[in-house]
């Protein structure tokens, strides 16, 4: 038996298995933050029906998003919570160690600005804003995965808020009419004679790309589309303007497939959409200038023109949080409108060049 070895070789081996042997009931006993992080993307995104391509697209992007999170190399800050080697961490600077392999309670708010200070190295504050909210949300949902954390510390709480001031980009980009017209005009040269209605009707209504892409028969009404597949996961009801009303009624004319469940671009995926976008950004110059989500910023924009200072309204029927986010980002004023009947009535007549025109350009 090892144990009763006296040789120099017994010794060492039974000393590596008792290395392991700890390692392996420490393990058990405080597992490294993947571990949680796995069972909270389980708990919350692991019944997405990932049939639908909108929560397919969703649930990848998002473990997309832990993975990186996992690998990103923080500073290991165990010395400071041992009271007798607090001299040493003085001394000497934090070894670094994947975020995802720390022990979930020794994550503290050194471990946190350690992690922002490491994604600002390549990513804007914006993002890593973003990134945050889904490391927050995890160790909220702690106490839905194990009643040992009822009163669990969430260490995003406490960040040095002075890494991240300034991370909102109050300035948003609307495309000018005379980009616009370019890049209808290159949009119709596409084989895919979608694309080109995709951008129209997303400047007509406000729609994300994904949003629109996927839009089906049965979502239009007369005077709104259904959006139940959104950014928030919420239910949204988009209004349409005269003018939407219009591009639309002329959508689903040209439309083959005059069953409900028809989707309006069945033709299209969004990495086709993306590759033909960004094709047209390199060939008009416009790559770095104006992105495809600027199509949203300018419908904003032409909203709060067009009908005034509403933020209540117009943050609702754009699907905003709140009108303090919507407001953040754009404060044009006009005169006041108040209601959905209202916007229907009166948006649409305005001195810019009507979106409808578009669709007649060069086919």
């Amino acid at each position: 038996m090892l144990h009763n070895c006296k040789s120099s070789y017994g010794r060492t081996k039974l000393n590596a298995e008792n290395t392991l042997a700890k390692q392996i009931q420490e393990y058990i006993a405080n597992p490294p933050l993947k571990t949680y992080m796995q069972k909270q993307f389980d708990y919350r995104y692991g019944n997405l029906d990932l049939t639908d391509p909108l929560k397919h697209k969703r649930y990848r992007s998002i473990k997309s998003i832990y993975k990186m999170l996992c690998e990103c190399m923080v500073d290991d800050s165990s010395l400071w919570q041992n009271k007798e080697a607090v001299g040493l961490a003085m001394m000497v600077s934090n070894p670094k160690k994947k975020l995802g392999d720390i022990e979930l309670g020794k994550i503290n708010t050194i471990t946190i600005n350690s992690l922002i200070k490491e994604l600002l190295k390549t990513r804007k504050k914006i993002s890593v804003v973003s990134y945050l909210s889904f490391l927050s949300n995890m160790f909220e949902d702690l106490k839905y995965i194990n009643v040992n954390f009822t009163n669990f510390v969430n260490p995003c709480k406490n960040y040095d808020k002075k890494l991240l001031k300034n991370s909102i980009e109050r300035t948003a980009k609307s495309i000018p009419n005379d980009i616009i017209e370019k890049i209808v005009i290159e949009l119709s040269k596409c084989k895919n004679k979608n694309h080109k209605k995709i951008f129209i009707l997303c400047l007509a209504t406000g729609m994300r790309r994904s949003e629109c892409i996927f839009l089906k028969r049965n979502q239009i009404h007369s005077n709104y589309i259904e959006l139940f597949n959104t950014k928030t996961e919420a239910y949204r009801k988009v209004i349409l303007t005269a003018e939407a009303q219009e591009i639309v009624k002329s959508i689903l004319e040209a439309m083959l497939d005059k069953s409900p469940n028809a989707r309006l671009f069945a033709s299209t995926t969004i990495n086709q959409f993306e590759k033909s976008f960004s094709i047209i950004q390199d060939r008009l110059g416009i790559k770095g200038k104006y992105k495809f989500h600027d199509t949203r910023k300018t419908h904003i924009k032409n909203m709060f023109m067009q009908l005034g200072n509403n933020p209540m309204l117009i943050s609702q029927v754009l699907g905003f949080s709140s009108p303090e986010k919507l407001m953040s980002n754009h404060n044009e004023r006009s005169e006041e409108i108040k209601t959905e009947q209202d916007l229907m009535q009166n948006a649409g007549q305005t001195p810019r060049i009507s979106l409808k025109h578009y669709l007649d350009i060069t086919g």
